[in-house]
């Protein structure tokens, strides 16, 4: 069975402003964030499962090399990543984003 695999609208624009804030600070940076992230996302394409928690519904994935968080959701029918955020952020915040 194949399961769908979403990016919640608006989370594409915070990726590429965050490839660009890294790319800005050292050439290159900015794409090994995004190669990190891609493979985070097979990762949990193949196991969404084993992530822990966050809150209610939602499941949490943590870049190993950069500070962020991949908050998303994993049903039988579809994965959909609501939120790629700094992962220092105030955890309030994180809920009001996803609530």
């Amino acid at each position: 069975m194949v399961i769908e695999f979403i990016v919640a609208e608006g989370i594409i624009v915070d990726i590429f402003e965050i490839i660009d804030w890294y790319n800005s600070k050292r050439p290159g940076l900015g794409e090994r964030f995004y190669n990190e992230l891609l493979n985070e996302f097979e990762s949990i394409k193949r196991s969404a499962l084993k992530y822990a928690y966050y809150s209610k519904d939602f499941r949490r994935a943590v870049l190993k090399h950069f500070p962020y968080l991949l908050i998303f959701t994993a049903t039988e029918k579809a994965i959909v990543i609501y939120l790629v955020i700094y992962g220092g952020r105030n955890p309030e915040l994180i809920n009001k984003k996803i609530n």
